[in-house]
């Protein structure tokens, strides 16, 4: 396994991107696969790979680029290109491995041409990675195999151009170091540094898919050169609100939050997400006011209509101040205790200052984890149980 190496950009001015964040709130887009839903595309319009969007860069690069406009149109900051699954992981399963450039490539030139033809204000363009549909910690893949696929990524989407990398719906911490050593291996080679932003995923039950909590996610990636930590998918905002307040007050980096409209009923066999844009705008305030986060925006099942209900509301919104500095922690502390955060006294008889150690169980094999009940994973996850259909 290649050890992550750190701060390998030296005395590179702050992007763009990073410089509108520090001013104001960044409001991103909403969901990609809501909207394609929407248009009702045929078998021959998914080239015959039905249930796989990406390939809609190709085959109907006006329908992407389309939405891309709805969501600027009602006064997104941000757009994310449409390459959730164009890894060679995924595209494998379609056999369409050869084709993770020109999907990447052709995604942020749709999603910076709709950027461009808005004047004024500047827009963004975020290359979004997904977490593929293998989980190495479960033995899915090797670390060496995501890694190369991560990387053939990145590389990708910064030669298209594109303004930041999202690694987003993480549902494994262990994929999530591997995708933020992939991207910083491509920009070594591509000779450019950009804003990354990494995003986790929580379930209903509080933590990552694997039984990981936010303060060890929190604890765990503070330490990379990364940007912006943050949250999406999986639950609506009401879900997310204490790991949002968590990350504010723990985290030194700028926080992000894209949820779903809501948790997903089912009714007649198709998830349907009930939360209204009043209610995603009234949540995106109060993380906005109360606990600082500076960039929010939607996932599954929002729409143009919930992007427009957060601008009116947030985009001159004034965030919360946020005064965090290193915390001394663990993200694991090989105890099957259970996750506690325990600060140290506020005075020592040495007289050095006080630290605050997050001690945080994490079973990191297989048998540690049936144990304690961890939801299992069935081996060789197939391509309909990609985690997020936006």
């Amino acid at each position: 396994m290649r050890r992550y190496k750190r701060r390998i950009f030296c005395f590179e001015p702050m992007s763009d991107f990073l410089k509108t964040v520090a001013e104001r709130v960044v409001i991103y887009d909403g969901a990609m696969g809501t909207s394609i839903q929407k248009h009702n595309l045929s078998v021959d319009d998914y080239w015959d790979k039905e249930g796989y969007s990406e390939i809609l860069v190709l085959s109907r690069p006006d329908v992407i680029r389309g939405i891309h406009e709805s969501y600027l149109a009602v006064g997104a900051d941000v757009v994310e290109t449409n390459t959730f699954g164009a890894t060679s992981i995924v595209l494998g399963e379609y056999e369409l491995q050869d084709k993770v450039r020109e999907i990447n490539i052709a995604a942020v030139k749709l999603a910076r041409e709709a950027a461009n033809s808005f004047n004024g204000t500047k827009r963004f363009v975020a290359g979004s990675i997904g977490p593929t549909t293998k989980l190495p910690s479960l033995n899915h893949i090797s670390w060496d195999a995501m890694l190369a696929a991560y990387e053939e990524q990145a590389l990708a989407l910064i030669e298209g151009g594109v303004d930041v990398l999202l690694i987003e719906t993480s549902q494994d911490l262990l994929q999530t170091k591997c995708s933020i050593a992939a991207v910083f291996d491509a920009m070594r080679k591509a000779g450019k540094r950009l804003p990354v932003t990494a995003q986790v995923t929580l379930e209903a039950t509080g933590s990552m898919l694997l039984g990981t909590e936010i303060g060890a996610a929190q604890t765990a990636l503070e330490t990379y050169d990364i940007d912006i930590i943050g949250l999406n998918c999986a639950t609506g905002p009401r879900e997310m609100n204490d790991a949002v307040r968590f990350l504010c007050h723990n985290s030194t980096k700028h926080i992000s939050v894209l949820p779903n409209a809501g948790l997903p009923q089912n009714e007649g066999g198709r998830a349907v997400y009930k939360l209204t844009p009043e209610e995603l705008a009234d949540f995106h305030h109060r993380f906005v006011t109360e606990y600082g986060a500076r960039i929010v925006g939607g996932c599954c099942g929002t729409t143009p209509e919930h992007i427009k209900a957060v601008v009116e509301k947030v985009a001159n919104a004034t965030p919360a101040k946020r005064e965090v500095g290193p915390i001394a922690a663990a993200a694991s502390a090989s105890s099957l205790s259970g996750g506690t955060r325990i600060p140290t006294s506020s005075s020592t008889t040495s007289g050095t200052p006080p630290t605050a150690v997050a001690i945080i169980g994490f079973p990191c094999d297989i048998a540690s984890m049936m144990a304690l009940g961890v939801p299992s994973v069935s081996e060789g996850r197939t391509k309909t149980s990609m985690p997020c259909i936006n």
